[in-house]
């Protein structure tokens, strides 16, 4: 056992928990919780949104009548261009586009052969 563990802090317990566990909510569900907004209406705010030139997303971002869920998203599109990372874009476009595949399905049929009529005929007897 780690015997200087009460150097770095409290030693978490069924008593002493952080006040948020789990995730970070996402953009959208702040959005929805504080606005009542329809996924429509903010897909069509996020598309004009990462359009804008990177001093007017800051400028939007600043404004004191901006929505406080339109303001989240332009600070998280504005901090990770300046960090140089894709963290909210990419969860943006996710949730405008959906998730890509992660692997590629590739299937091989067999080869066609050739059915007489009589055969063709047998086997819709068969299914009906």
């Amino acid at each position: 056992m780690n015997k200087e563990i009460g150097k770095y802090g409290n030693k978490f317990t069924s008593d002493n928990q952080p006040p948020n566990r789990g995730r970070k909510p996402k953009l959208y569900t702040v959005a929805k919780k504080s606005y009542g907004i329809t996924l429509d209406e903010f897909r069509d705010v996020v598309n004009y949104l990462w359009q804008l030139p990177k001093g007017e997303v800051k400028a939007i971002a600043e404004r004191e009548d901006t929505p406080i869920w339109m303001a989240n998203v332009c600070r998280a599109l504005y901090k990770d261009t300046a960090r140089g990372t894709m963290n909210a874009l990419r969860e943006l476009i996710h949730l405008m586009f959906g998730k890509e595949l992660a692997a590629k399905i590739e299937v091989e049929l067999p080869a066609a052969r050739p059915m007489s009529v009589e055969e063709a005929k047998k086997i819709i007897r068969e299914l009906t």
